[in-house]
């Protein structure tokens, strides 16, 4: 496929040099493609959960302070430049 695409370009192929930005384009997404991959696939081993929000949580029942736990899902610890130890 090399020596096509180098003989190609030697010819001057108004037909491949017309292909030529969409080579480019098939190949930047095969590029990120190949870096995303291994990524994802380590994430889907990893079993890690859907991402949720505070308001999927029931805090009656637990030994969290719901009124904290809201105010640092608000981030108001930031405004106040407060640190958080999460055990």
């Amino acid at each position: 496929m090399a020596q096509a695409v180098s003989e190609l370009t030697n010819e001057g192929s108004q037909a491949f040099e017309a292909a030529m930005p969409t080579r480019s384009q098939l190949l930047k997404a095969e590029t990120t493609e190949l870096e995303i991959r291994p990524t994802a696939c380590q994430l889907k081993a990893a079993c890690i959960p859907a991402d949720r929000d505070a308001n999927g949580f029931d805090l009656a029942g637990s030994e969290a302070n719901e009124a904290l736990v809201r105010q640092h899902c608000r981030c108001e610890l930031l405004k106040n430049a407060d640190n958080v130890v999460l055990l």
